[in-house]
C-alpha cells in the first residue's frame, strides 16, 4: 500500500510513494492478450487454406498484429504485476523514478514541473543538467545557462498513490517538501510549444499502434473468416 508518514510538529507529508496499479495492468494486459488470440485464431486454429496472395498477406498481417498484442500483454504482466516496491518516490531528497534507473532528482535542481496532457498522465520535470550528470563529473564544464536544463517525463498512467489521484499526489508534496517557489520558474512559450508537440506525437504514436496492431490485423482476420 502507498504510505504517508505524519507526525506532530513536522511537515504533514514526508514521503509519497507511487506503486504500480496492478488492477489496471491486469485488465489491459488481459484485454491485449485475448484480442491477440482472437485475431490469430482464423489464421491458426482453423487452418484456413491459403488460396492466393491476398489471403497470404491477410494471414501475415493478422499474425503479426496478434503477436504484438500478446507480447504487449505479457510485458504488462511481467513488468507491472511482478513489480515489488514503489515505482516513484517523492520525499525530502527529491523525486525518484525507479523504473528509469533510480536516479534521484534533488529539489535544489528542479526548475519546473508541468503537466503535458489534460489527464495528468505525463508529468514533465525540468532539472538543471549539472544536478545529475555533472555532479558525478565535477571537471566537466557546464553548458550554457540557456541550455542547462533537461526534461524528464514521468508516466503516471499505470501508477496509484495515496488518494488514487496521481496528479494530486504528485503536486501536493511540492509545498511540504520542495524548498522551491514554483512561481519563480516561468515557462517560456517555446517550452510550452515543445510540450504540446511532444503530447501530440505521443497521441499519434498511440493511435498508430492501435491501428497497426489492432484494427488492421482485426480486419485481416475478418477477411480470412469470410474466405
Amino acid at each position: 500500500m502507498s504510505a504517508v508518514v505524519v507526525s506532530l510538529g513536522s511537515p504533514l507529508i514526508h514521503r509519497v510513494e507511487f506503486h504500480p496499479d496492478r488492477r489496471k495492468a491486469a485488465v489491459l494486459g488481459s484485454a491485449a492478450m485475448v484480442t491477440g488470440i482472437l485475431i490469430a485464431y482464423p489464421a491458426t486454429a482453423q487452418q484456413i487454406p491459403v488460396q492466393g496472395l491476398a489471403e497470404t498477406v491477410a494471414a501475415a498481417v493478422a499474425l503479426v498484429g496478434a503477436t504484438v498484442l500478446i507480447g504487449m500483454g505479457a510485458y504488462l504482466f511481467l513488468r507491472l504485476l511482478l513489480w515489488r516496491g514503489a515505482a516513484v518516490v517523492i520525499d525530502s531528497r527529491g523525486i525518484q523514478d525507479r523504473r528509469a534507473g533510480g536516479a534521484v532528482m534533488p529539489w535544489s535542481a528542479i526548475h519546473d514541473i508541468r503537466v503535458l496532457d489534460r489527464h495528468g498522465h505525463h508529468i514533465a520535470i525540468e532539472t538543471l543538467a549539472e544536478s545529475i550528470e555533472e555532479r558525478t563529473a565535477p571537471n566537466v564544464p557546464l553548458p550554457h545557462p540557456a541550455r542547462a536544463h533537461r526534461t524528464t517525463v514521468i508516466d503516471t498512467f499505470f501508477l496509484r498513490s495515496i488518494t488514487g489521484n496521481p496528479l494530486l499526489d504528485f503536486v501536493m508534496p511540492l509545498t511540504a517538501m520542495a524548498p522551491i517557489d514554483m512561481s519563480e520558474t516561468p515557462v517560456s512559450e517555446d517550452t510550452l510549444a515543445a510540450d504540446a508537440r511532444q503530447a501530440h506525437l505521443r497521441s499519434a504514436a498511440i493511435a498508430l499502434f492501435i491501428l497497426g496492431a489492432g484494427i488492421v490485423p482485426a480486419i485481416a482476420a475478418a477477411t480470412l473468416l469470410l474466405v
